[in-house]
């Protein structure tokens, strides 16, 4: 009896370079761990190329988010409304 593994296992690991035009996945799109790099390499159809929207590409994150949210000594103004619960219809007639 085989037993096939149908679950999601990772990445293939391959030793492959950016820039590198082997191996040829034939695929467009593919998308691998590379030991040589230790990132996520992605086949753009003539070379393997670093993921463009990896997390780990992502610099001064923290910084550009701490830009745009204090975390405390601001004040707000105005009224702050939010809907606890969205309008489903006339409530007085609904059946349970």
């Amino acid at each position: 009896m085989t037993i096939k593994q149908l679950a999601y296992r990772g990445l293939p690991q391959i030793a492959v370079a950016v820039g590198a035009t082997t191996p040829n996945p034939g695929a467009l799109g593919v998308q691998v761990w590379s030991t040589s790099t230790s990132s996520v390499l992605v086949w753009n159809g003539t070379s393997w190329q670093v993921l463009p929207y990896a997390i780990s590409n992502v610099t001064g994150l923290q910084t550009a988010l701490d830009a745009k949210v204090a975390k405390a000594g601001d004040t707000m103004q105005g009224p702050l409304n939010i809907d606890m619960y969205p309008p489903v219809g006339d409530m007085e007639r609904t059946t349970l």
